[in-house]
């Protein structure tokens, strides 16, 4: 083996090393999105099976409001059930057989998270002036005088 095959041996591993701690903190990442997005779910089917036991139970509301409750609950659930690495190949199928709806979805996700990182927190622009500011110390004066 000459210097050469050597160094481009030593050169492999190191990118072989790099590839797999990416791997794995790009498996972390997308396991803590994962868990974020789940618990964000639990939180709305929560929130809508609430505001459908506010409607009485023959309601096209409630029955609405529970049947959106199930569909969350549902979709988290299998989002719990599955490996990062499984989603990644479920979006990446379905990106193959739905090409425009994806880069629509991907697009309008863009627009949302650009529109999301300009939005400012609101700032008071009022000003506050005492309006009784300079009053008391004039009376001070005045009656400091007589």
């Amino acid at each position: 083996m000459t210097g050469f095959d050597a160094a481009a041996e030593a050169m492999k591993d190191v990118k072989d090393t790099v590839a797999d701690k990416a791997q794995e903190k790009a498996v972390q990442a997308g396991e803590q999105a994962r868990d974020a997005v789940t618990h964000e779910g639990d939180q709305f089917a929560d929130a809508a099976y609430a505001a459908a036991s506010e409607f009485e139970d023959n309601d096209q509301i409630n029955a609405l409001l529970s049947h959106a409750g199930q569909a969350i609950e549902g979709l988290t659930a299998q989002l719990k059930e599955k490996q990062v690495t499984q989603i990644v190949d479920d979006v990446a199928v379905f990106a193959k057989r739905n090409l425009l709806l994806f880069l629509g979805g991907a697009a309008l996700a863009g627009f949302a998270a650009a529109r999301f990182l300009k939005a400012k927190p609101p700032q008071s622009r009022i000003e506050y002036t005492d309006p009784w500011s300079g009053h008391l110390s004039a009376d001070t004066e005045a009656s400091e005088g007589k």
